[in-house]
C-alpha cells in the first residue's frame, strides 16, 4: 500500500462486496472509441488511436516529451546540488519525480477532504486488506 493508493481506492468503494456474475462479456474497446470519437469530433485522438501514423507519431513525441522532462529535472537537479549535468542519473530523475508528487495527492491528506474521502479510503484499504489475510490463511490451510 502506497500513498496513491488513498486516491485510487475511492474509485472502488461502492463496489459489491461479491460480484455474483463472474462471466466477463468482451467488448472491442476500439469499435466503442471509433464511434465515440467521431460523434464528438475528437480528431486527434481518432489519429492516434486508430491509425498506424498517429500512433508512431504519438510515441514518437512521447518519447521527446521525457526526454526534455528529464534534462528539465537534470539541469534543476545539477543546480541545486551543485554536481555536473552529467553525473546526474536516470535514478536521481526518477526519485525527484517519485517525491515530487505530492501536489497530486496532497488533498487527500490535508484539511476537511482528509476528513471527507480519506480517513475513509484508508478504512477501505485497511478492510480489503484484512479480507485478504483471511482468504489467503483460508487457502493456505
Amino acid at each position: 500500500m502506497d500513498k496513491s493508493d488513498v486516491r485510487d481506492d475511492l474509485h472502488y468503494i461502492h463496489s459489491p462486496s461479491e460480484f455474483k456474475n463472474t462471466k466477463v462479456t468482451y467488448q472491442n474497446q476500439r469499435k466503442i472509441d471509433f464511434k465515440e470519437d467521431l460523434i464528438n469530433l475528437n480528431l486527434w485522438r481518432f489519429f492516434t488511436k486508430q491509425t498506424i501514423t498517429g500512433s508512431v507519431i504519438k510515441i514518437i513525441g512521447d518519447q521527446l516529451e521525457f526526454f526534455a522532462r528529464d534534462t528539465r529535472d537534470k539541469i534543476k537537479l545539477s543546480k541545486k546540488l551543485n554536481k555536473s549535468f552529467f553525473k546526474i542519473t536516470k535514478q536521481h530523475t526518477n526519485a525527484l519525480r517519485s517525491i515530487n508528487n505530492r501536489r497530486y495527492i496532497a488533498n487527500y491528506f490535508y484539511g476537511d477532504n482528509w476528513n471527507i474521502e480519506g480517513k475513509k479510503s484508508v478504512n477501505f484499504s485497511v478492510d480489503n486488506l484484512s479480507k485478504l489475510k483471511k482468504f489467503l490463511v483460508i487457502i493456505i490451510n
